[in-house]
């Protein structure tokens, strides 16, 4: 009898083993932002944009270098091509902490600083230069903590580039894009900017953009040239047209918790990678778009210039309207004033 139960007490402490060392595996292997397996921090930044544009690489270089800086003890996890949803999806989970951060454009300013949505607006900026002096200022600061208010944290700024449109008919004024089926990210301010100049928009999420306009669900699109390219509109689109519309800028964001949990040491490693993966991406863009339009001309699109002071006036109208119901943070003037 003793002898059963001495068998039995080491039987049970061998199961209780074993299943400690099946916790303890279970959880080096477990993802996001935890610590395990060695206090190695892993990071998801997730992405709706082609591995090719250059703001993506910039995010792949940012992953990279918080890998090198903190020697191994944070993991950036890159996942692009919309892997893990919608842009709105995933800025929806990065301040929920469902997800830890995002390359995103203003979608986000959209959801949550909606105020600031400006900053998006078509023919309000005169080229790249005047939205950057906009976007690092004071008013820029603002938007990045009502952000912040609602837990997510800015991590760099991209400038991203200007966006044109693409479309089968040539477009030069705004009367060409009467009753013209555009499609637009679900943003108001470019919504109403396009409806103001007679153009129907549709919102489609963008990976399905090509199929969008394959189908004719949509008969036109807009976005940097970059986009145009990596997104292959060439083969459904016949000219890619040059309006200038709106001087974009991308962002890296953290869930505000996250970025409040990390130590200072590794926020010091977070922003030195930032600070060097935002200068590559800036350069890169810049000199992406003359790269990206000649091959989307060499692939048979035609370039097509347009009247950008005649499409300023007629969107200008649209945009005082938000500015006196919507933005009144600031004035169509004050921003405009930036530019002296």
């Amino acid at each position: 009898m003793i002898k059963n139960f001495w068998s039995f007490l080491l039987l049970v402490a061998c199961v209780a083993a074993l299943s400690a060392c099946g916790g303890a595996e279970e959880s080096s292997e477990s993802g996001g932002a935890e610590e395990g397996g060695g206090d190695v921090l892993q990071i998801d930044l997730a992405t709706v944009f082609e591995d090719e544009a250059a703001h993506t690489k910039g995010a792949a270089m940012f992953a990279e270098l918080v890998n090198e800086y903190s020697e191994g003890s944070i993991e950036v996890t890159l996942f692009t091509n919309g892997a893990l949803g919608s842009e709105r999806e995933n800025f929806e989970a990065v301040r929920s902490g469902d997800l830890d951060m995002t390359l995103g454009g203003f979608t986000g300013v959209d959801m949550y600083a909606p105020e600031y949505m400006f900053m998006g607006a078509p023919f309000l900026f005169e080229d790249m230069a005047h939205m950057e002096k906009v976007i690092k200022g004071e008013l820029g600061d603002q938007m990045f903590e009502k952000m912040a208010e609602n837990n997510i944290q800015v991590i760099g700024t991209i400038m991203r580039g200007e966006r044109n449109m693409t479309a089968n008919i040539p477009v030069r004024t705004p009367e060409d894009v009467q009753g013209l089926n555009l499609r637009l990210p679900e943003l108001e301010a470019w919504v109403a900017g396009w409806a103001a100049m007679g153009a129907s928009p549709t919102a489609v999420a963008l990976p399905e953009l090509y199929g969008a306009l394959q189908t004719g669900v949509a008969d036109a699109s807009e976005g940097p040239y970059e986009q145009i390219a990596t997104f292959k509109l060439n083969e459904v689109q016949d000219y890619v047209i040059n309006t200038g519309h709106i001087k974009e800028a991308s962002f890296i964001w953290m869930n505000g918790d996250l970025w409040n949990s990390l130590t200072d040491e590794q926020r010091d490693i977070v922003e030195r990678a930032s600070e060097e993966a935002v200068a590559f991406a800036d350069e890169q863009a810049a000199s992406d778009d003359e790269r990206f339009l000649n091959e989307l001309i060499d692939a048979g699109m035609e370039f097509v210039e347009v009247d950008k002071e005649a499409f300023t006036r007629v969107g200008e109208e649209a945009l005082q309207e938000f500015f006196e119901t919507q933005w009144t943070v600031t004035t169509f003037e004050e921003v405009r004033s930036y530019l002296e």
